[in-house]
C-alpha cells in the first residue's frame, strides 16, 4: 500500500511539473529559453496556434496550352481547390495533404520569384518544377496541345474579396 502512494505521488508529481513546464514554455517570458537544452527528449511542447506571420490568403495555379496552330487556349484551373468543408472534414480529410503541399510549394515560387533578379533561375528552383510537373502530367490538356505555361495568383481570402493577382508566370514548357 505505501508503494502504490508513493507510486502515484511521483506520477503525479511529474506530470505536474512537465503541466508547469509546459504552461511556461507558453509565456515566452525571457530567460525560459536557456532551459530548453534540459530537454534532450522533446517532452515540453511548443503550441504555436498563431504563426507570427499568419497566411491572409489563398494561392491558384491557373494553365493554358499552346496548341499545334499556334492558338492558345483560355487559362484554366489546374486544381479542383479546396474541397467543401464540413463536419466530416473535421475527422476524415484526405485532401488536406495536397492542398497544404500546394499552398507550401505556391510561396515557395512566390518567395523565389521575389527574391530572384533572374527570370530564368527561377526555373531551377523545386518549387518551379514541382509546379511544372504538376501542370505537365496531372491535368487534362487539350488534344494537339505542343505546350503548356502556367501562372500563379493570390488572393486576399474571404476577409478583403477581390480579383486574384498574379504573382507569377511561367515559360512555355513542350509537352
Amino acid at each position: 500500500m505505501l508503494l502504490r502512494r508513493a507510486i502515484a505521488r511521483t506520477f503525479s508529481l511529474g506530470f505536474s511539473a512537465w503541466l508547469a513546464a509546459s504552461t511556461v514554455e507558453q509565456l515566452r517570458l525571457p530567460g525560459v529559453q536557456r532551459y530548453r537544452r534540459w530537454d534532450v527528449l522533446g517532452l515540453v511542447p511548443v503550441w504555436t496556434f498563431f504563426a507570427p506571420n499568419p497566411a491572409t490568403g489563398d494561392f491558384h495555379v491557373v494553365y493554358r496550352d499552346e496548341l499545334g496552330s499556334g492558338e492558345c487556349t483560355l487559362w484554366a484551373d489546374a486544381g479542383d481547390g479546396p474541397s467543401p468543408r464540413g463536419l466530416r472534414a473535421s475527422v476524415w480529410n484526405p485532401d488536406r495533404r495536397a492542398t497544404k503541399a500546394l499552398f507550401d510549394i505556391a510561396s515557395g515560387l512566390a518567395l523565389a520569384a521575389n527574391e530572384t533578379v533572374n527570370r530564368d533561375a527561377v526555373q531551377l528552383t523545386l518549387p518551379y518544377l514541382a509546379l511544372l510537373s504538376f501542370v505537365a502530367g496531372h491535368v487534362g490538356h487539350a488534344p494537339g496541345a505542343a505546350a503548356t505555361q502556367f501562372m500563379l495568383l493570390t488572393d486576399h481570402g474571404l476577409d478583403k474579396p477581390c480579383d486574384p493577382v498574379p504573382v507569377f508566370v511561367s515559360h512555355w514548357h513542350t509537352l
